[in-house]
C-alpha cells in the first residue's frame, strides 16, 4: 500500500474549502483570487497522483458520481418545483450535456460536478495519447489546443461533457505530472517555506487584480492566458510551501478523502445556511457590509465542512463508489 502523502491531504482539505467558501455571493475581487488557483491547485494535485487505469475504472472514479450527484440535485429541485416535467426533461439535457452551467434548453443541477466529467477527459487525453509524448512536443500540442480553445470560444462555440474545461485545465494536470516525475521539493527551512508562501500569495492576489475573473468552468482566461496560467500555478506553490511541513491529522485527512461527497453535495445544503446565518448575524447586529458577508460566507464554510464530516465517513464506507471507489 503506498504511503499516504500528508500535503496532498491538508492541500485538498483546504481546496475543497475554498471551493465551498466561493460559492457564497460576496465580494467579486476576492473570489476572483479564489478562482484563480483553487480549481488549478486540484488539477495539479490529480496530475501528481496519476497513474494508469482501464477506461473502466475512471468511469467508476468520476462518470458514476458524477450521475449520482447530478441526479440527487435533480431530486431535490423537483421537490419544490412548479414545473416537475419542465424541470425534469431540461435537467436530464443538463446532465447529459455535462457542462457546469445552463444553456438555452437545459440547466445544471449540480454546477459543481462539472469537475468530475472534465477530470475524466482529462485522465484519458493524458493516459492515452500525451504521456507518450515528450516534453517539447506536449507543450506544442498543448499550445495547440489552448489556441483552438480561444478560437470556439472566440466565436461563442461551447464544447459538451466539459471537453473546453478539460483543455484548459490539460496544461494543469501536466504540471502535477512533471512535479512527481521530476521529484520536485522544496527541501527548505520552515521560515523559508512561509516566506515563499507569503510571496506567492502576494503574487496571486495581484496576478488575480490584474487579470479579473478566471474559470476552468466557462473557460475564461481573464485579460491573459499566460497570466490565467501563471497564477494557478503561483497559488500551488503558495498552498504546497503552506503545508508541505504538515503532518498527519485524520481530520484533515478524513476530509481530504471525502472531497468527492462535499464537491457533489454541498450546494444543496450550503444557500440553506448562507440565508439563516443572513438571518441571524446581519438582523441580530444590523449591519451589512462587505467584511459582515465575508465573516458569514467564512463560518457558512467552515459549517459545510463541520455538518459533512460525519456523514461523508458513513457514507464513504458504506457506499466507496461515492468517492469514485
Amino acid at each position: 500500500m503506498l504511503k499516504r502523502i500528508d500535503w496532498i491531504d491538508w492541500a485538498k482539505a483546504i481546496g475543497i474549502f475554498l471551493v465551498v467558501f466561493a460559492h457564497v455571493p460576496f465580494d467579486r475581487e476576492i473570489r476572483n483570487i479564489i478562482y484563480s488557483f483553487h480549481m488549478p491547485l486540484f488539477f495539479i494535485i490529480s496530475g501528481f497522483l496519476h497513474k494508469d487505469n482501464s477506461l473502466v475504472k475512471n468511469i467508476k472514479a468520476l462518470i458514476i458520481p458524477y450521475l449520482i450527484y447530478t441526479s440527487i440535485a435533480l431530486f431535490f429541485r423537483l421537490l419544490f418545483s412548479e414545473n416537475i416535467w419542465g424541470d425534469f426533461k431540461t435537467g436530464i439535457i443538463g446532465i447529459l450535456y455535462g457542462v457546469g452551467y445552463n444553456t438555452q434548453n437545459s440547466f445544471m443541477p449540480n454546477v459543481p460536478c462539472w469537475f468530475f466529467i472534465s477530470l475524466f477527459w482529462v485522465k484519458l487525453f493524458y493516459q492515452f495519447s500525451l504521456k507518450r509524448l515528450k516534453v517539447i512536443s506536449m507543450i506544442l500540442i498543448l499550445t495547440f489546443l489552448i489556441i483552438l480553445l480561444k478560437y470556439f470560444k472566440s466565436r461563442n462555440i461551447d464544447l459538451l461533457l466539459s471537453l473546453d474545461s478539460a483543455i484548459m485545465a490539460l496544461p494543469f494536470y501536466y504540471c502535477g505530472t512533471l512535479f512527481k516525475r521530476y521529484k520536485i521539493e522544496f527541501s527548505l527551512s520552515k521560515i523559508t517555506l512561509i516566506f515563499i508562501s507569503a510571496i506567492s500569495a502576494i503574487m496571486t492576489v495581484s496576478l488575480s487584480i490584474l487579470n479579473g475573473r478566471v474559470s476552468i468552468n466557462a473557460c475564461y482566461f481573464g485579460k491573459s492566458l499566460i497570466i490565467a496560467y501563471l497564477s494557478g500555478i503561483v497559488g500551488f506553490i503558495m498552498v504546497y510551501c503552506f503545508t508541505i511541513t504538515r503532518g498527519n491529522n485524520n481530520i484533515v485527512k478524513n476530509i481530504s478523502e471525502s472531497t468527492p461527497i462535499i464537491l457533489g453535495t454541498h450546494i444543496l445544503f450550503l444557500p440553506v445556511i448562507i440565508k439563516c446565518l443572513n438571518t441571524l448575524i446581519i438582523n441580530f447586529i444590523n449591519i451589512n457590509n462587505t467584511i459582515v458577508t465575508l465573516l458569514i460566507a467564512f463560518v457558512g464554510s467552515i459549517l459545510v465542512l463541520l455538518i459533512s464530516y460525519y456523514p461523508s465517513l458513513f457514507l464513504k464506507s458504506k457506499f466507496p463508489i461515492l468517492v469514485g471507489k
